[in-house]
């Protein structure tokens, strides 16, 4: 029995989300006629140049399901900040396709650099049958995300129903660490309308009418797509769910170029070389039964992965915190909390219903915003007589509350002795050894060190205070996130 089978046997919320998704894709899908487009088609990308999809892929990119991503914006309402961060989740998971065929071809020709045993060469298990489940779960990893990116899930991952459905997945499948948006992708197409699509009108490569073969293919495209390990027999393919959701994937390498792009923040790195110093291995357990063929980067591709790792740090300070985007967001929690009081989001299937400017035109002037927890009213006008038309026009207005500015401390701390000279030589361990230490190893070893710090207190300073914990407002009212 597949995981699928288990699912729908042993739990009631994966059984009740997974009917309210299948009856949201099997109405999206109804009328729709199959795409019959050429062998290969080209879209042009800003961050990838011109990008080549077969027919199947296609078929899918084509579908009503699929185009529903072009209404979900990439940076959610980041655009309040950046004007031009209007890229979509269609742009990105068209990116994330494309950078993983990219990964797959230089895998396939970096043989030369396993200079290990010839037994433990990994690179003859990319099989074409792998490469095309590998480039589905690329092209299908965001089919489950909501309006407003990562900020819906806010809302409905605390639903009773999909927390149950989180914690049963979690036990069948024996993985944690899944996102909401992820675990939403999972279902969605391991839904029946979602099979019954891919058999009437996707020429899957490869046993394309034969159910039970496809059905298998759809739950190892969900699991990569979760994080969750591929495993046949004696074997984990650990590099089919690396390259799409491990620690330096394709949609971390696309996005990161991506999203700096399009918010006039240029992140520059070097992904072909990347490409070109990444290797898959294979690594025995201790009783050198079981087999592992891990996804790694060799020692030449580091200062290519730095920069990477760099660009997503930069990123984070830039952009996804940055205060007017962290405001706005808070606006907007306190307007789909208001809109799930009232019903008018009541189902998980509600959440992709709507496209990021949908959902603010689906309230009227007389829905009131109640009082909640998080809201507190520190003006006279009491927060009852606020509407949720009103929380909406604030939104499309960039009617948001003005954030403080603080006096704070800057205290910097200097790393032990001890501690640099432990780090230095995990680092040389990394650098120099003939087997290159995977990335899971080396931060595997990283958390055996004790890190210890000399706190000093320098001279105060003002800063703004930008995080989340902390962020005071002036308005009418007061948002605590």
């Amino acid at each position: 029995m597949g995981c699928i089978d288990q699912l729908r046997a042993q739990s009631v919320a994966y059984k009740a989300i997974e009917n309210d998704l299948d009856e949201f894709v099997e109405s999206l899908m109804k009328g729709y006629v199959c795409s019959q487009k050429d062998s290969l088609t080209h879209f042009n990308d800003v961050v990838w140049g011109k990008m080549e999809f077969e027919k199947w892929e296609v078929q899918i990119i084509d579908s009503p399901l699929f185009q529903r991503l072009r209404n979900v914006r990439q940076l959610g309402l980041a655009r309040a900040k950046f004007q031009t961060a209007s890229h979509t989740r269609f742009d990105h998971s068209l990116g994330v396709a494309w950078c993983a065929k990219k990964m797959l071809s230089a895998l396939r020709n970096n043989e030369k650099y396993n200079k290990v045993e010839s037994a433990a060469k990994g690179s003859q298990e990319i099989t074409l049958e792998r490469e095309h489940v590998i480039c589905l779960a690329a092209l299908l990893h965001d089919i489950g995300h909501g309006f407003w990116s990562h900020l819906s899930e806010i809302v409905y991952s605390s639903f009773d129903e999909f927390v149950q459905m989180q914690s049963d997945l979690e036990d069948i499948l024996n993985f944690q660490g899944a996102k909401p948006h992820e675990i939403l992708s999972f279902v969605v197409i391991n839904t029946p309308s979602f099979l019954k699509f891919m058999l009437n009108c996707v020429e899957y490569p490869h046993d394309s009418k034969n159910e039970a073969a496809l059905k298998k293919v759809l739950e190892e495209a969900g699991k990569i797509i979760i994080g969750c390990n591929i495993e046949e027999g004696n074997s984990i393919y650990s590099f089919m769910t690396s390259i799409i959701n491990g620690k330096f994937d394709a949609d971390k390498i696309d996005y990161i170029k991506r999203d700096g792009l399009s918010s006039a923040f240029s992140i520059d790195y070097a992904e072909d070389e990347l490409f070109q110093y990444m290797a898959v291995i294979r690594v025995k357990d201790n009783q050198g039964v079981r087999a592992d063929y891990k996804l790694v980067v060799l020692q030449k591709g580091i200062p290519a992965l730095e920069s990477l790792t760099f660009g997503r740090m930069m990123l984070y300070s830039y952009i996804y915190t940055n205060p007017v985007v962290l405001v706005s967001e808070s606006l907007a929690q306190d307007y789909l909390w208001g809109l799930w009081r009232v019903k008018k989001i009541a189902k998980i299937s509600d959440f992709l219903k709507y496209g990021d400017d949908e959902i603010l035109d689906i309230v009227n002037d007389t829905v009131l915003a109640s009082k909640k927890p998080y809201m507190k009213p520190i003006s006279k006008k009491n927060y009852d007589d606020i509407t949720l038309k009103e929380l909406s026009d604030k939104l499309k207005n960039r009617a948001y509350p003005k954030v403080r500015y603080k006096i704070y401390p800057r205290i910097e701390y200097k790393p032990s002795d001890e501690t640099v000279t432990k780090l230095t030589e995990l680092y040389d361990r990394l650098t120099t050894e003939e087997i290159p230490l995977s990335l899971d190893e080396f931060i595997s070893e990283y958390t055996k060190i004790t890190v210890r710090f000399h706190k000093i207190t320098t001279n105060v300073t003002v800063e703004e205070f930008a995080d989340k914990r902390g962020m005071n407002f002036l308005d009418e009212r007061q948002a605590i996130l």
